[in-house]
């Protein structure tokens, strides 16, 4: 019997909370556990009275929001006096936002929390416009991420929330980062001028803009723009900051190759004693090369001269109007050509004849933009000297030619190096010209003009060709008469007219990239002044084709991660479908098994819907999202074993070689899927060889240095197992080559292959940490190189699982998936094998399954789930009440939840969808008799 001061305790408590406005909570101070609520919590809630005296206040959010009160209760002390805003599930599973006040009381000697919780929606509806907005944030390529606004000084501010962009990005997980500062993401690279601008920036409560270098989990640097807004309460203060954060890594790297082929271009500028100029309209400022000085002695305090000062008063009074009037014509008529002789006036009042050529560069709207040229200077008695003339045309023409190139970076491939030929031969007056691109051991011809476009998209040894001497020197090399040189392979040029040539390398950052020819008809048609100029010419080209594959190779990148982005985002709801009617197919032709033309229908739709999850299952290799399990595997043996699937693939007119490898070290590698890519290159190889040929398969051990892995993307330095396949084959041009990993892409015919096969291999080696490299040239065959990680002597080789174990029974599974169609089918499959099954259609009901039912024995769940917990966390939470139970998880995409570095968490049991009734029952019966053979 309740003595009168407890009952009057009691009584006092009662009124206090049916007296607020709101619902109401007292919660005992250390576990947070109700100990009385108000008729309009239970209203608001949906819980009954009974319900909540079960409950603790951090169990009504999810798991992240529960933990961080948690902290913040307890770091507020026994005078806890705390403001949150939270996300509480209703008994329905509906989430609202409420802003809780908490303060704490104390009652007879016994501390307790007094909890109001406000709603804090704006309008009816709020909730499906708040999952809305979650949904929409889920599906940003933007980070977003939510930082708490209490803490700016160290450690600062903590993570609340983290989109899906942040985890797919940076490589952490929500759980590793909610509650830590975003100082996790910064390294040593970070600008610390920018921090300190952000954290004042954030003391006052502005919004700010940054562009910051962080980091991976891995250590990979990247670069964000960076936008932080405040967020504030009904009362103004601020309560939250929201990050919105950009990758911005290919701008940076495209804006740093600009400003290297700019310098480039001036160091071009400086080699040479002619003086260059560039004429910004716009700014109406003029850069001159450091010449300007040297020739005219005049100095420059600002390498950017107004151009009235530098250069029309310094003009001769009697030159000046003419050559004023010349140039404001020629910027009217936007003129490509212009040319003047005038007197200029040295600094010591000297006058020096000197020859101007000038090419005005227009802007994207057809304005003058730029005014560039050269000018060089004339003897007096020269001044008439067509040799002298010839020089000032030729080096204004060359400057012109450079500015051309470097506008026109953004054409097409094959345009581009056809005009880097077209300026080449225009350049030197020549009969023709032809650039070759160097591919490994050989060199192909990509574009030619005049005599030399016959050899257009040839492909030739380099030790065959005269080029191979240039490229040997590292520097140009002239060919006075083709008949008497015996560095000139002459019958390879045989009734193209050439009798004399001149070549140049094209060199890039590491090493040479292209030979450019000049071809004559003459003999002894190049002069030092025409390698002069074509080496310089070659310094501007070189900038404009590395310029030019970066940007491909950034909007290549780009273009994959898209569209592995977008075929994550389908792959679940797809699969689930999938799921249901591949299930259906086999309930159909089981229940109508001698009616012949319903099970016509069944077997029809069951190789439809395979087909589909077959084509998902493809997609899933390329985005690398698919689930491997890598183990240690002897690739010898596991060659050998495919030999007789080979031949029967191939066919008799195809010779199979293998050529195995000595001392051949272990690959981490996911067998079952290395298989599948040795297949499909195998048939890649059998459609590229119609007439037979040969098939040859070589394993290496192999070793790809820093220098290799600087030239690659996505490489690490380190030892690998190369496995080469070639075939003897039609082979591949540099265009085909290019294209050859984007899904979808094909050279067969139609009806013939859907041009998924090598995307696939691409995205299964990639998500493995290997590399792949593509080596062809039309009518020599391929050869691809898979280079596979080396396992380590400690990996595992995995334990055999008999294929078909024995029934286990008696298992009581608790199901939780939020797709109500896939439930009800997998419910229905489970029960008809005889399984106990108890459903749930999200955590919070799942968890609330387990604390009520103890003896389930194993937790069969989706990876993706709506409503604030994962299938991950669900099994999280349910192992820490029973943690006996046997955990299977099911997805058709997989995320970051059990996948990280490309491969299944250790101990983790996953079934993909679609799978069908019999796929279930052996992969259960696989878990418990794992379990029982377990010593």
């Amino acid at each position: 019997m309740p003595k009168s001061a407890e009952m009057t305790t009691t009584v006092r408590i009662d009124l206090l909370l049916e007296a607020l406005p709101d619902p109401a909570f007292i919660c005992d101070a250390k576990t947070s556990r109700f100990l009385a609520v108000n008729q309009r919590a239970i209203d608001k809630y949906g819980y009954s009275r009974a319900e909540f005296l079960h409950m603790n206040l951090s169990g009504l959010s999810s798991s992240e929001e529960g933990k961080r009160l948690e902290k913040r209760l307890a770091a507020s002390g026994p005078d806890a006096r705390v403001q949150e805003r939270c996300a509480h599930q209703l008994a329905n599973g509906d989430m609202i936002h409420v802003d809780l006040s908490v303060c704490a009381i104390a009652q007879d000697g016994k501390q307790m929390m007094l909890v109001v919780a406000r709603d804090a929606s704006l309008k009816p509806g709020a909730a499906s416009q708040l999952r809305l907005l979650e949904t929409s944030l889920e599906r940003l390529n933007d980070i977003v991420l939510i930082t708490e606004a209490d803490e700016i000084d160290p450690p600062g501010p903590r993570i609340v929330y983290a989109n899906d962009a942040f985890v797919r990005r940076t490589g952490y997980s929500r759980e590793e980062v909610i509650g830590e500062t975003p100082r996790v993401l910064q390294g040593a690279r970070t600008q610390r001028r920018e921090l300190d601008r952000i954290r004042k920036a954030l003391k006052e409560n502005r919004p700010v803009r940054a562009e910051l270098i962080n980091y991976t989990k891995s250590g990979e640097e990247f670069w964000i723009e960076l936008n932080i807004s405040p967020v504030t309460d009904n009362s103004g203060k601020v309560t939250h900051f929201v990050a919105v954060q950009r990758d911005v890594t290919g701008r940076i790297a495209s804006m740093q190759e600009l400003a290297e082929s700019k310098e480039r271009f001036s160091a071009v500028a400086e080699a040479t004693s002619d003086i260059i100029w560039d004429w910004d309209i716009k700014e109406n400022v003029v850069w001159w090369s450091k010449s300007y000085a040297t020739v005219f002695g005049h100095t420059l305090v600002d390498p950017k001269a107004d151009p009235q000062t530098s250069w029309l008063e310094r003009i001769h009074p009697d030159d000046r109007e003419r050559v004023f009037e010349s140039a404001k014509i020629a910027l009217e008529k936007k003129k490509k050509h212009w040319q003047e002789t005038y007197r200029f006036i040295h600094s010591n009042g000297r006058e020096i004849p000197v020859a101007h050529r000038g090419t005005v560069i227009l802007d994207e709207e057809g304005n003058p933009a730029h005014f560039v040229g050269g000018l060089v200077m004339l003897n007096e008695h020269d001044r008439a000297d067509p040799r002298l003339q010839q020089i000032a045309a030729r080096l204004g023409h060359q400057v012109e030619l450079a500015q051309m190139l470097t506008s026109a970076s953004q054409e097409n491939e094959k345009h581009l190096h056809s005009m880097i030929t077209a300026a080449a031969q225009s350049l030197l007056e020549a009969d023709g010209a032809v650039l070759g691109l160097i591919q490994g051991k050989s060199f192909a011809y990509v574009a030619g003009q005049g005599i030399g476009a016959a050899r257009n998209s040839t492909a030739i040894p380099i030790a065959d060709s005269f080029a191979a001497v240039a490229i040997e020197r590292g520097q140009s090399v002239v060919c006075e008469d083709v008949e008497a040189d015996s560095r000139w392979t002459s019958d390879a040029w045989q009734g193209t007219g050439v009798n004399s040539a001149l070549a140049t390398i094209l060199h890039g950052a590491e090493g040479p990239i292209a030979v450019l020819k000049v071809l004559s008809e003459k003999k002894r048609a190049f002069s030092e002044e025409d390698i002069r100029s074509l080496e310089l010419f070659a310094q501007s080209a070189s900038a404009v084709l590395e310029r030019r594959q970066l940007e491909m190779r950034l909007r290549n990148s780009q273009r994959l991660q898209s569209l592995g982005q977008l075929t994550g985002g389908i792959a679940h709801d797809f699969n689930n479908l999938l799921t249901v009617i591949l299930g259906n197919a086999d309930s159909l032709a089981a229940k109508f098994a001698e009616d012949p033309e319903v099970l016509q229908i069944a077997d029809l739709t069951r190789a439809a819907a395979e087909r589909g999850a077959g084509l998902t299952n493809r997609l899933l290799a390329f985005a690398r999202q698919q689930p491997l399990d890598p183990k240690s595997a002897d690739l010898n043996k596991l060659v050998a074993g495919m030999d007789d699937l080979l031949r029967r693939t191939l066919g008799s007119n195809i010779e199979i070689e293998v050529v195995r490898g000595a001392g051949l070290w272990n690959a981490l590698i996911d067998s079952v899927q290395l298989e599948s890519a040795l297949l499909n290159l195998s048939i890649n190889a059998r459609d590229a060889m119609p007439d037979g040929g040969k098939l040859i398969i070589e394993l290496a051990n192999t070793h790809l240095g820093e220098e290799y892995a600087d030239k690659e993307e996505e490489v690490l330095p380190g030892q690998y197992v190369m496995v080469a396949v070639s075939d003897t084959g039609t082979g591949m041009s540099p265009e085909t080559i290019s294209r050859v990993f984007d899904p979808f892409f094909t050279t067969k015919a139609p009806g013939r292959g859907s041009g998924l096969g090598l995307s696939m291999v691409f995205g299964f080696v990639k998500q493995s940490r290997g590399h792949i490299k593509v080596y062809s040239e039309p009518g020599q065959g391929t050869t691809v190189r898979l280079y596979l990680p080396r396992a380590t002597p400690y990996a595992s080789t995995g334990q055999a699982v008999s294929a078909d174990p024995e029934k286990c029974s008696n298992i009581k599974i608790l199901l939780v998936e939020d797709d109500d169609l896939v439930r009800g089918h997998i419910l229905s499959q489970l029960r008809a094998l005889g399984y106990m099954v108890v459903e749930a259609r999200n955590g919070r009901e799942a968890l609330e399954a387990v604390r009520q039912i103890s003896d389930f024995d194993l937790l069969f769940t989706d990876v993706v789930m709506p409503g604030g917990m994962t299938g991950k966390e669900v099994a999280d939470e349910v192992l820490k009440l029973r943690p006996a139970i046997k955990v299977l998880f099911t997805s058709g995409y997989t995320q970051n939840a059990i996948v990280h570095g490309g491969k299944l968490d250790p101990g983790v049991n996953f079934i993909s969808k679609p799978f069908r009734q019999a796929d279930i029952e052996r992969k259960i019966n696989q878990i418990f008799a794992a379990e029982t053979e377990k010593p």
